[in-house]
């Protein structure tokens, strides 16, 4: 998604200018946080790990 973005900014920078488009820089950070809220919510689990499935994830 950052790199689309990225990409999407140099290909259409006028069209950024223009319109109020939202920035998704914080949405890694925003990401980890909402993991690692659910995972504290596990009844049992003093620690917690965020993790993804990797090359198993169709949407890898």
């Amino acid at each position: 998604m950052l790199e689309n973005r990225e990409v999407m900014l140099r290909l259409f920078l006028d069209l950024f200018r223009r319109n109020t488009v939202a920035p998704v820089a914080h949405y890694p950070d925003e990401l980890l946080d909402t993991l690692h809220g659910g995972a504290a919510e596990l009844p049992g689990r003093a620690h917690h790990r965020a993790a993804h499935p990797g090359i198993h994830n169709s949407a890898y």
